[in-house]
């Protein structure tokens, strides 16, 4: 299953329940409805000490992590240079891997230097 944060924030509920499922998990609406609210952007950003990724990545340790809740500012924390080279990392790894995932589809809005933005989430991305 690949999920894409875009079509997460869009429909929460639908794309938790279609985790749930995905995993073979019954969710009653009581216990669907605590899942979207403790998994939500605002709850995340009360807790946001818990989800710091301190040193270990070159972004982390100054609440950077949960900036606004939107996909693609990515660029305001990597500069094309990082981008392209996590990207080109990546890449290699599916190679090695023998992996077809599409990564260029799911994760070009992030390098917008090479002027690749999908307007609306790849078809292979769940969403409902």
């Amino acid at each position: 299953m690949f999920l894409t944060y875009e079509a997460l924030a869009h429909d929460p509920r639908a794309n938790i329940a279609a985790i749930a499922t995905f995993m073979g998990v019954d969710l009653s609406p009581t216990q669907l409805e605590s899942i979207v609210q403790a998994s939500s952007f605002a709850r995340m950003r009360e807790l946001r000490s818990k989800f710091d990724p301190g040193r270990v990545v070159p972004w982390g340790g100054d609440d950077s992590m949960l900036r606004r809740g939107q996909a693609g500012a990515a660029r305001e924390v990597l500069s094309a240079n990082i981008q392209e080279r996590i990207d080109a990392h990546y890449r290699a790894e599916l190679r090695h891997l023998g992996c077809d995932f599409p990564y260029d589809d799911a994760f070009g809005c992030l390098n917008m230097a090479r002027g690749r933005c999908a307007p609306d989430p790849p078809p292979w991305a769940v969403s409902t």
